[in-house]
């Protein structure tokens, strides 16, 4: 034992030579002596990257919340196609308030224009108006005006039908009127207009739309009578910088259901009358005949608000389920702006609608949102005055003559 304890302590002194001051200044010299570079290299210290701070997914929190929000629009976004995008918005069932074009409450249009983020114009585009006053325009018009006549005239021949209900009447003759009308005009317009002749026509189909402004959620149902669709979008009537895209529409701080406009529980279904993937995928313009006592909503001074009602819901509801057809959404703005024209009638009074759809930004999330979209209207005007011995009399071919202009209206290319 003595002998190892020994080896131990003559061991020790050894080791720790090995780190005596000596050694280490000595060391030291050895390793500052050389001489320094002529220039001084700059090393890139890389900055440490950290994950970012995720909010738990099912927490209770605001943050918690957005995050879960945020992830389910990036889902919606990433979605395919336009089918699984409206089947994500839609799969669920909840409360929508129900848009008819037709509403018979006083003050009803202040909701519409609300809801639909819509300011109106007591007036058409104005390239609209000059293309009427156009010598071509008047020349078409004058060659389709005894064929237009014509079928005026053998609608008035079968009133008959439905003398015992005059709204009923009123309606299916006003209907079968524009249905031939309108099928004379394309035969006479189609060969000299790519846009109609390349186009499609729906007769008879229903429009859907829903749509979420602030926290409410609507779902407008309507039928079309007669609808062109084409390839290429119509020209935008106005510019998105302009004053009239940016604005303030009339507030609506009451239920829909004082003005008589109720809501249901109801899966919301997107259907502008068209199937997904077809590739007439923008509207042109669409004929909408409503069924209602004109001469009792005149007497209640109601009439203007209904027919501004009507031709502002359909061209909406077209022109937004079409945007969703197209891949936009809530929560994907438009692009670039949407526009389709309208026409209200029963055969004999027209009124006319020209709506350009600026955004689809409408619910809480997009509040700091300034466009607005903008629609213009004409009164309701007589196509004719009556019709006595088989005459039309008092012909007015200046509505005849926006009607063409309407349909001439040609689209651009994207």
């Amino acid at each position: 034992m003595a002998a190892s304890m020994c080896r131990r302590l003559t061991l020790l002194p050894r080791r720790i030579s090995l780190f005596s001051p000596h050694n280490f200044v000595q060391f030291a010299k050895c390793e500052y002596s050389t001489v320094e570079p002529a220039t001084e290299e700059l090393v890139e210290v890389p900055q440490a990257k950290y994950p970012p701070i995720i909010p738990p997914f099912h927490g209770k929190t605001k943050e918690s919340e957005e995050y879960r929000t945020q992830v389910a629009i990036d889902d919606l976004n990433a979605k395919p196609t336009a089918k699984d995008m409206i089947y994500e918005l839609s799969k669920q069932q909840k409360w929508h308030y129900i848009i008819n074009p037709t509403c018979f409450h006083n003050s009803f249009l202040n909701l519409y224009k609300h809801c639909m983020k819509t300011v109106m114009v007591d007036s058409l585009p104005e390239q609209l108006e000059e293309l009427a006053k156009t010598e071509e325009v008047d020349e078409v018009a004058t060659r389709l005006k005894p064929h237009v006549i014509d079928c005026i005239l053998q609608e008035h021949l079968y009133t008959y039908r439905h003398r015992g209900d005059l709204v009923k009447r009123d309606y299916h003759v006003g209907k079968q009127t524009m249905e031939n009308v309108m099928r004379v005009m394309l035969t006479g317009l189609s060969a000299d207009m790519p846009h109609l002749r390349d186009g499609e026509t729906d007769e008879d189909v229903n429009v859907k739309a829903f749509w979420k402004r602030d926290t409410t959620r609507f779902q407008f149902t309507g039928t079309q009578l007669f609808a062109i669709r084409s390839k290429d979008p119509l020209p935008e009537f106005i510019s998105r910088d302009s004053e009239l895209s940016v604005g303030e529409v009339p507030s609506w701080p009451y239920a829909p259901e004082n003005v008589s406009v109720f809501k249901r529980h109801i899966n919301p279904d997107c259907f502008p009358g068209y199937k997904v993937g077809n590739p007439y995928n923008f509207g042109h313009t669409q004929v909408y005949v409503p069924s209602f006592d004109r001469l009792r909503c005149k007497k209640q001074n109601l009439l203007e608000e209904v027919l501004m009602g009507c031709g502002l819901s359909a061209s909406f509801g077209w022109l937004h389920s079409l945007a969703m057809y197209n891949m936009f959404n809530p929560y994907k703005d438009l692009t670039q702006p949407m526009t389709c024209q309208t026409i209200v009638t029963n055969g004999s009074k027209f009124s006319f609608f020209c709506y350009q759809l600026n955004t689809l930004g409408l619910s809480e999330r997009s509040q700091d949102n300034p466009l607005r979209n903008v629609c213009w209207h004409t009164e309701d005007l007589s196509l004719y005055g009556d019709i006595k011995d088989g005459k039309v009399r008092d012909f007015n071919n200046e509505i005849l003559k926006m009607m063409v202009a309407f349909l001439m209206n040609r689209t651009v290319s994207l």
